[in-house]
C-alpha cells in the first residue's frame, strides 16, 4: 500500500472495535496473531 504526499487514511468505528490495533498493525508496530488484512483483493498483512 503507498500513500502520497497530502494523503490519508481515515479509520472509523465505535469504542473497542479495533482501530488503534489496525493502525500498528498497518504501521509494522504490532504483528496479527492471526488473520489477514487485505485492500481491493490485495494482501497488506499475512
Amino acid at each position: 500500500m503507498y500513500l502520497g504526499a497530502a494523503e490519508c487514511i481515515v479509520l472509523t468505528d465505535h469504542n473497542g472495535s479495533g482501530k488503534s490495533s489496525a493502525a500498528k498493525i498497518l504501521a509494522a508496530l504490532l504483528f496479527p496473531s492471526s488473520g489477514k488484512i487485505t485492500a481491493h483483493g490485495a494482501l497488506l498483512v499475512i
